[in-house]
């Protein structure tokens, strides 16, 4: 394999809609002491856009400490760690294909620098930095991740991102080279964004102070996380040994009101019946679709022994009774969310099919049970929980997203298009959002109080953890902004451990929870 026959984004590949990369020189600031395979993988793809130039340029090093190599050697072997991983530590001699060959002087300098040296950034004109905490250098992202603590991201000199943490999931604490692949993946992203992006006005494009680099993590550091690390696994061996694995199932209550939603009260009420199931499977991602006076609930039907989610459905009674789910879609991947929608006189549907790298949209022949696959609304992607709106026109796809090797759980991008087939465009500042508490779809959009408001998974206490009702400030076709306005948990009248998908529909309210 040559030095740069490396991963691709898929989101990329996989978007011929994307406006052209335009002609730009782009230097990638590095320190040969200690370079990342995600960062050859950055430099690769923006060479496969198409960019005018791809420098690279060395900054003073700073080696990683020795014994902080021997974990992450020592994780690949323990954990049969396959293939190339973005926390992997390269030679220098990777990077031979681009080579330091900056231009010099202000008319030949770069159009912009990615500075991931963690020095304060060298260049006189537009320079992007990576910061951990506020401090510049990997070594800051080291320090949290082996201290157990959150990681807040922040991307200087982003015209769009520097005045605001990001919170990007490092799920497998206990695993220090799959935490970092989860972060490397996620700044890799937003890198590679910024420099195939429209770039700001030079006004917009000065650096910024940035706090001095982070101390070397030193070997207490490493001792305490070793420890922490092993007390972790030995109790999750135990909870596994002497407790039943957690089970999702799915509620529902009627409806007084549109006022009575959940989405609007940002209760998590009592009352809710629940769907019963056999205990070789579980009901999860609830969604109800309404037509002519009948009403259907459509869920994810996951078998134990099968390993894999299918789409089941079942008429909600005049009584508000449901009956068993019974399949209705089933494919040789995983299907999961079952986004049900009318639309001219039809009724489609999107389950999650990120399994398969492909969007897929359906359209009943019969309700609840006879569907067709009409079309892929985007190839090559795996997008999760695909959630659809339409506002003055125009179709927004909300979509959980993550490429090379980032988390599920705390990117959201966007796609528009004119139509309903497409074609779909990719929003310019995807990833719009970067946060484990409110990124991944969470079920349908709704309205309140003269905004576009959208349920999303809260995953800071692991996946499906809580969910969180955000406010859409801002669609527009080049902006996206949101806030998060309140966090539903469980613990109270529904649910013990997890809160993942809320809708509604004929009078009917639906969730899932986490038992």
């Amino acid at each position: 394999m040559s030095p740069l026959s490396l991963m691709r984004s898929p989101d990329r590949e996989a978007s011929p809609q994307s406006p052209p990369v335009p002609a730009r020189r782009v230097t990638v600031r590095l320190d040969p002491d200690r370079i990342w395979r995600w960062q050859l993988w950055l430099l690769d793809a923006l060479a496969r856009a198409g960019i005018g130039q791809v420098a690279v340029a060395f900054g003073p090093g700073h080696p990683l400490p020795p014994a902080l190599r021997l974990l992450l050697s020592l994780e690949r072997q323990i954990y049969r760690l396959r293939g190339e991983q973005a926390a992997d530590l390269v030679d220098p001699g990777d990077l031979r294909a681009f080579g330091p060959k900056v231009a010099s002087g202000p008319e030949g300098g770069p159009d912009l620098v990615i500075d991931l040296t963690g020095d304060p950034c060298a260049a006189g004109g537009p320079c992007l930095q990576p910061l951990y905490g506020g401090l510049a250098g990997d070594d800051a992202l080291l320090d949290a991740l082996l201290a157990g603590e959150p990681v807040r991201l922040r991307l200087a000199g982003s015209p769009h991102r520097a005045d605001a943490d990001l919170l990007p999931a490092a799920e497998c604490r206990t695993v220090l080279t799959r935490s970092l692949n989860r972060v490397f993946s996620t700044v890799l992203s937003l890198c590679l964004a910024e420099a195939l992006g429209p770039l700001a006005a030079p006004e917009r494009r000065a650096g910024v102070a940035v706090r001095a680099r982070s101390a070397r993590p030193g070997a207490a550091a490493l001792g305490a996380f070793l420890a922490r690390t092993a007390a972790a696994k030995l109790a999750a061996r135990l909870t596994r040994l002497c407790t039943t694995a957690p089970h999702w199932r799915v509620g529902w209550r009627p409806l007084s009101g549109e006022a009575d939603f959940t989405g609007r009260t940002g209760q998590v009420p009592g009352g809710y019946a629940v769907l019963p199931d056999d205990g070789r499977r579980y009901y999860a991602d609830p969604f109800v679709l309404a037509e002519a006076g009948r009403r259907f609930l459509f869920v994810e039907e996951y078998g134990y022994a099968g390993g894999k989610g299918l789409i089941s459905a079942a008429e909600i009674g005049p009584d508000g009774r449901i009956g068993t789910p019974r399949p209705v879609i089933e494919e040789a991947h995983h299907l999961s969310y079952p986004f049900v929608f009318a639309h001219a006189g039809a009724h489609y549907m999107i389950p999650e099919s990120s399994s398969c790298r492909r969007v897929e949209l359906y359209r009943a022949t019969r309700l609840p049970d006879r569907w067709e696959r009409v079309a892929i609304l985007l190839d090559g992607i795996a997008a999760s929980d695909v959630t659809l709106t339409r506002m003055r026109g125009t179709w927004w796809m909300f979509a959980g997203t993550h490429p090379w090797q980032s988390s599920v759980r705390d990117t959201l991008s966007l796609f528009s298009a004119p139509d309903l087939l497409g074609p779909w465009t990719p929003h310019p500042q995807n990833p719009v959002v970067v946060d484990l508490r409110a990124a991944r779809p969470g079920g349908a959009l709704y309205r309140k109080g003269g905004h576009l408001w959208r349920p999303a998974q809260d995953a800071t206490g692991g996946y499906g953890s809580a969910l969180s009702l955000c406010r859409i400030d801002r669609l527009t076709p080049t902006e996206y902004r949101q806030s998060l306005e309140t966090v539903l948990r469980p613990g109270g009248p529904w649910a013990t451990a997890g809160l993942h998908t809320l809708n509604r529909g004929g009078g009917i309210e639906v969730i899932d929870g986490l038992f």
